[in-house]
């Protein structure tokens, strides 16, 4: 089998083959790598609440996020169990994907523009000069943003991504706060308007369904509005930063991919299952279980390794290689059961788009320093890269 040279495949490689269930002492919780025993546990329907959770779990520590300026706003669906789960998540589910079905010209054209911006360029980051601001946008122009406003949307966007972070400063902490409260309030002025004057953006589909019995609170649209940021913009940041590289260490599979643009579902696809920008998953347990033999009582916490589901090789042959026309097979890298990740369609419409249009205006593309590691971030729960530097010695070309 081959081998991968980044430390972290190669450390759930290791869990997978000797400890495929197992329990880490500092975080509380149990750990799955293998493929069948995720998705079983995915699939089953166990507990989001961290108020479930037994005492001494990383969950119990760092409970739910919440914004200190709007302690009465309900939890968002991430964090919430049925009934109350599947009444808002019909909803937002519904709103959202209709945005992403009306949506693709939009998308197009921002993809577009901001390459239009590093026309004449031989050097530029993908990640911070397109990767980053592509779906901030997009999901700021679905919200019903105007043009004026996205910048600072984006810095808002920017300083949320913290809430995952357990090492924050109180510098980061404060700026974090900040930035949810002031797009809450934003989201009050975006509410009151469309119930006044409708629009054609998600904020009057949310506020519209408020004429019906199951309709969203103002809490509850503000609570998931700012959780869709996270889930429906940094993972997809995530997946273009990733196949990007991913394509470029791989010349074979970008010269398939050059030679049939049509092979770009299955291509994000594989990007997916290789480098997924959801690291890991948890659940709470809601009754005794027995997972690989090990017993798991109700109120521990399981968290699931999505890397390491994706490349099981006993489900994914040659798991460490990227192959773009390999047999398709099911990925866990947006989870699994009823708490798949919403932002999940959006993600990839937006990276079938950007990877399409970048190596599209970029025929001669490539990586600045090849044999240098990859920059990731350092966000638990995410993966994704700080940075991609790339050249494109005949200037990345005009639309």
């Amino acid at each position: 089998m081959s081998v991968d040279p980044d430390p972290h495949h190669q450390q759930l490689d290791a869990l997978r083959s000797a400890y495929p269930v197992y329990f880490d002492e500092t975080s509380g919780c149990f750990f799955l790598t293998r493929y069948d025993d995720i998705r079983s546990y995915l699939l089953a329907p166990h507990s989001k609440d961290p108020d479930t959770a037994r005492p001494g779990s990383f969950l119990d520590r760092a409970g739910k996020p919440v914004n200190p300026e709007r302690p009465d706003d309900p939890a968002s669906i991430g964090y919430m169990d049925a009934p109350a789960h599947g009444r808002i998540r019909n909803i937002l589910t519904k709103a959202f994907y209709r945005r992403i079905t009306n949506g693709r010209g939009m998308m197009e054209r921002l993809a577009e523009e901001y390459l239009d911006r590093l026309v004449g360029r031989t050097s530029f980051d993908v990640v911070r000069d397109f990767a980053v601001p592509l779906p901030l946008d997009v999901f700021g122009r679905m919200l019903g943003l105007a043009q004026e406003e996205l910048p600072q949307f984006r810095t808002w966007a920017i300083a949320s991504f913290n809430v995952f972070q357990t090492n924050r400063t109180v510098e980061e902490t404060f700026a974090m706060n900040s930035a949810n409260e002031a797009f809450s309030q934003w989201l009050d002025r975006a509410m009151e308007d469309r119930r006044v004057t409708p629009r054609d953006d998600l904020v009057t589909d949310l506020v519209q369904t408020q004429d019906t019995a199951d309709g969203l609170t103002d809490g509850e649209i503000r609570a998931n509005c700012i959780s869709l940021v996270v889930a429906s913009t940094m993972t997809t940041t995530d997946v273009i930063g990733s196949g990007a590289r991913l394509l470029l260490d791989n010349p074979g599979e970008l010269a398939k991919l050059r030679a049939e643009p049509g092979l770009i579902k299955a291509t994000v696809e594989e990007v997916l299952r290789v480098e997924p920008p959801i690291e890991s998953e948890w659940r709470v347990a809601t009754h005794d279980l027995e997972i690989g033999g090990c017993p798991v009582h109700k109120g521990q916490v399981v968290a699931v390794s999505l890397n390491g589901a994706n490349r099981d090789p006993e489900v994914f042959s040659e798991p460490h290689r990227f192959d773009i026309t390999r047999e398709h097979k099911p990925h866990m890298a947006f989870g699994a059961g009823e708490h798949i990740c919403v932002g999940a369609p959006l993600g990839r419409l937006t990276a079938q788009l950007a990877l399409s249009a970048l190596f599209r205006r970029c025929p001669d593309l490539a990586l600045v320093e090849p044999a240098v590691a990859p920059d990731w971030r350092n966000l638990p729960f995410f993966r994704g890269l700080n940075s991609l530097l790339v050249v494109a010695p005949g200037g990345v070309q005009p639309g």
